[in-house]
């Protein structure tokens, strides 16, 4: 009996063993794909920020020390070239609000749609009839820029709502542009990435989930010579930032954007776990049970400025 009492203890904790070590390699890998389908959408749209819109109103961030970032970009989606060669100028914000953050505002906007007219050529079916009718869309996102004076930077937020007969936008803002608001102000369509309790949403969709973290940072050329490096000047004495709207986005050259997946559950082998601080992340020192995966790409923007050299 004493014999078999011992086998079944072993057999028991092999089993245990062997399980955890299952879970373990399952989450791992879970988390893996995950990265790599998330940063290949993230590539994506990151190279075509900025298509046929004004420079200024391109790309726009949200940084945050102890959260998420938060990235938008141009929705290309949305634009529909056709046969056009020129940029589309935005549409034209009319009697522009304060633009304060965190609340709900109306825009009205001199049309819902990027692309001259005619042709009309809508991107998304906003109220379910069948039809496309307006390039701006409800769970999607907007950047806001004033191309007369860059120095603003970009302002950013979510779409709540759209009112197709008035050309109203009802929209919850993330960032502000600096000063107050004056005339020239326009709007963009964009695409809206954000990390929410672990999960990763595109335009309000959920991407993908076990992301713990989502780092951006900008590259600016900010002394315009075509060339990215430490040289640049912008108060810190580097040519990278981690909010974009630190500086004007036409001297924005590239982006750098991190993902951090994290297992569901933790590994009670494992006590080497730690937040990962690819960027401007506070270090918390505290170890814990999770382990992590990190993806990173580094994206040059072929839409906005120009590119000559790097160092």
């Amino acid at each position: 009996m004493v014999i078999v009492g011992l086998i079944s203890i072993f057999v028991g904790q092999l089993l245990i063993f062997n399980d955890r070590a299952y879970q373990t390699v399952d989450q791992t890998s879970e988390s893996q794909q995950n990265l790599r389908a998330a940063m290949d959408l993230i590539e994506r749209d990151l190279r075509h920020a900025g298509m046929m819109v004004p420079e200024d109103a391109g790309i726009c961030g949200v940084d945050n020390d102890n959260a998420p970032d938060r990235l938008y970009v141009s929705d290309w989606s949305a634009i529909d070239s056709g046969n056009d060669f020129s940029d589309y100028g935005g549409s034209a914000i009319l009697l522009p609000p304060t633009l304060n953050t965190g609340v709900t505002l109306t825009l009205s906007l001199s049309s819902l749609l990027m692309e001259p007219s005619p042709p009309l050529r809508a991107a998304y079916d906003t109220n379910g009839d069948g039809t496309n009718d307006s390039d701006f869309r409800p769970g999607g996102g907007i950047i806001i820029a004033d191309p007369g004076s860059p120095d603003r930077g970009t302002a950013c937020g979510t779409v709540q709502s759209v009112d197709l007969a008035n050309d109203r936008v009802d929209v919850v803002l993330v960032t502000t542009l600096d000063n107050p608001a004056t005339g020239g102000v326009i709007a963009v369509p964009a695409i809206e990435y954000r990390v929410t309790g672990n999960q990763l949403f595109w335009n309000g969709t959920l991407l993908a989930a076990g992301i713990e973290d989502f780092q951006v940072a900008y590259f600016f050329d900010l002394n315009e010579d075509n060339i990215v490096d430490p040289n640049d000047v912008q108060g810190d004495g580097v040519g990278i930032d981690y909010a974009s709207n630190d500086e004007p986005a036409r001297l924005l050259r590239e982006v750098r954007a991190s993902l951090v997946a994290r297992t569901r559950r933790e590994d009670p082998e494992f006590d080497k776990g730690q937040l990962q601080t690819r960027e401007n992340r506070d270090p918390t020192g505290v170890s814990d049970g999770f382990r992590r995966r990190t993806v990173t790409t580094r994206v040059r923007l072929r839409n906005i400025g120009t590119r000559l050299g790097v160092v």
